[in-house]
């Protein structure tokens, strides 16, 4: 059976540097808690979210060998703690073998709460969609502060802006620490206001604010293309990304993992 020759594919797996042409059959976007000594080197790893228990081991001792530049604070050099966003892409290579790719994306704070927005009744009516990057600062106390939208996509606008407003000053996130306190975090996030409907969905791609109201006839409105958007609207909603983090990963290729 396919499914079963995957598992025992991906518990076999063994470190390679092969340059193979691979396929990626799946995708998870996860994040997973670092701490970081004066070194630079990663102490301790905590569990991914939202992956399939098989990944989880190639995950943790893949981050558990990245290097980032020493934190330093006021010059000294410190202890760090953050939340490191990776894709996990389950790979077939030409040989049929299956192996687990992992990629560093950003590391930062790491949201605690997030309340969907509620989606406009005339986007509802009218079956209009949006796409919404903002910026922010994760407070030390893990609130939000200096919120506002950079860029925006679709209909209407002031009616999205105003329902994500609602529910940002809900939302709260664990900061990142430095010498065991809190920092303040310049960050960017996309809310996406899609009416689509979640069962055409992938695996690894999150739903993003839904609403079950169907498009009338009339009102029916074509999709933007997928390719036609910029980066930060084809992004799962509200993906956390830090502009200022103060640990930077030293440079280096995505670890990676391929069957045996």
């Amino acid at each position: 059976m396919k499914t079963a020759s995957i598992v025992v594919l991906m518990v076999l797996a063994a470190a390679s540097s092969c340059a193979m042409a691979q396929t990626v059959v799946r995708d998870y976007h996860t994040s997973v808690q670092l701490k970081v000594d004066t070194r630079g080197q990663v102490a301790q790893v905590g569990t991914p979210s939202g992956l399939p228990a098989m990944l989880v081991p190639t995950v943790r001792d893949t981050v558990a060998h990245w290097r980032f530049k020493a934190p330093t604070e006021h010059g000294v050099a410190v202890t760090a703690t953050t939340w490191a966003y990776v894709d996990v892409q389950v790979v077939q290579r030409k040989n049929k073998q299956y192996g687990v790719r992992v990629v560093y994306e950003n590391n930062g704070p790491k949201w605690s709460y997030k309340r969907a927005p509620r989606y406009p009744a005339r986007g509802r009516q009218m079956h209009q969609m949006a796409n919404l990057l903002f910026q922010a600062t994760v407070e030390p106390d893990g609130s939000l502060a200096d919120v506002h939208v950079v860029h925006s996509l679709g209909k209407d606008i002031v009616a999205f802006k105003r329902a994500s407003m609602a529910a940002l000053r809900t939302w709260r996130a664990l900061p990142m620490r430095l010498n065991g306190k809190p920092v303040a975090t310049h960050i960017r996030f996309a809310i996406h206001f899609d009416l689509a409907d979640c069962s055409g969905v992938g695996i690894g791609q999150p739903c993003r604010w839904l609403s079950a109201a169907k498009p009338t006839a009339k009102h029916a409105s074509k999709p933007v293309a997928s390719r036609s958007k910029p980066a930060w609207a084809r992004t799962p909603s509200s993906q956390l990304v830090a502009s200022d983090s103060p640990l930077q990963r030293l440079s280096g290729e995505a670890h990676q993992r391929t069957g045996s």
